[in-house]
């Protein structure tokens, strides 16, 4: 059973310049406000105690959302082995507030919010995510390789509990989706409510801006994706591709919704204790599909390349109706051989049917 995180509330409201800085010094007092910041040449989600470091201007950052909610590395169990043996269960419901999200890593979340709350629910990600609040707004500007649009994932209807628009005259229009998100108002002062023109203008600028995450060089659908894979199994793209991957793992590291972990246990030097943790891993590492006796099922750079297409267009589609892939194009960014971006190989397999 999928857990819903978020009720349905739709309220608009305004906030001149003054005001909304105001409001993000209020967040920050909170301790818990987490947003874009530069990092050299760069941007990243940290924790920001003074207003003045939020960069709403930015384009993507370097790692998605996720890592708050499923971190590098998490404790799982701590246990003791000397003078008894014992074990208890960590689970760290701590939330965070995270603005400034754009929509493709809502998109991103969403995914994920399926993937841990059906069928076996994941507590350490449910209750991280239950107890945090999330708000997006829309772009101001989008990375290079953007290509969002093309992928469905340029606007969301649901999970964030707030969604702001810096507007081109200078207001701020703010959506509120949740009773969480309105009671981050709470304390502050109401902004006043807006008036139908606001919102529709409102709207009209948001898809208006969705034409950043557009990509021109795209000549397919995500609709038509899941059918592309299949019949292009045995393309040679893949070997092509794959003859000049690292194996990396990178594009799996940057990926919003990328879930994959793997579990180890980390024993004391005394060996009177320890924890079991899970840490990020990634179908394009070559241990990735390793199993006993050394055997390897995907073994091969060419097998490993294709699997992170497939799944990312077609197995998780048909696992659970929503694409993996949400267009905001860190893969192809931070690929150092350049073989990682999805809309050139998305293009050749269009072109080959």
């Amino acid at each position: 059973m999928r857990i819903s995180f978020l009720e349905e509330l739709r309220e608009f409201r305004v906030a001149d310049p003054a005001t909304f800085e105001a409001f993000t010094r209020h967040l920050a007092g909170t301790g818990k406000l987490h947003g874009p910041v530069r990092k050299r040449n760069r941007y990243s989600f940290e924790k920001v105690t003074n207003p003045a470091d939020l960069r709403l201007d930015y384009d993507v950052t370097y790692l998605p959302p996720r890592k708050f909610f499923m971190p590098p590395k998490e404790s799982l169990v701590r246990f003791q082995l000397a003078p008894e043996v014992t074990s208890r269960p960590v689970v760290d419901t701590t939330g965070v507030i995270l603005m400034g999200v754009h929509p493709y890593d809502i998109a991103g979340l969403n995914v994920l919010d399926r993937m841990f709350s059906e069928r076996h629910a994941d507590p350490n990600y449910v209750l991280k995510r239950r107890n945090s609040i999330v708000i997006g707004m829309t772009p101001d500007k989008v990375g290079e390789n953007n290509f969002a649009y093309q992928m469905g994932a340029h606007e969301v209807e649901h999970g964030y509990d707030l969604f702001f628009t810096r507007m081109p005259g200078g207001h701020v229009v703010f959506e509120i989706a949740s009773r969480k998100g309105k009671e981050l108002f709470n304390g502050f002062g109401a902004m006043r409510e807006a008036s139908k023109a606001e919102i529709d203008a409102c709207l009209a600028w948001r898809d208006k801006q969705a034409e950043l995450m557009c990509c021109g060089e795209s000549q397919f659908t995500y609709r038509e994706l899941p059918a592309l894979l299949e019949r292009h199994f045995n393309h040679a793209v893949w070997a092509e591709k794959a003859s000049k991957c690292f194996s990396c793992g990178t594009c799996n590291l940057v990926c919003p919704t990328c879930y994959c972990f793997d579990v180890h246990d980390e024993v004391k030097l005394d060996a009177t204790g320890g924890e079991r943790v899970r840490e990020w891993d990634g179908c394009l590492l070559q241990g990735f599909a390793a199993v006993g006796h050394g055997e390897n099922f995907r073994g091969k750079p060419e097998s490993r390349y294709r699997h992170r297409f497939l799944r990312k267009g077609r197995y998780v589609f048909e696992n659970s109706g929503v694409l993996g892939c949400i267009g905001c194009g860190r893969c192809a960014t931070q690929c150092l051989p350049g073989i990682a971006d999805p809309v050139g190989v998305f293009n050749t397999l269009k072109k080959g049917a």
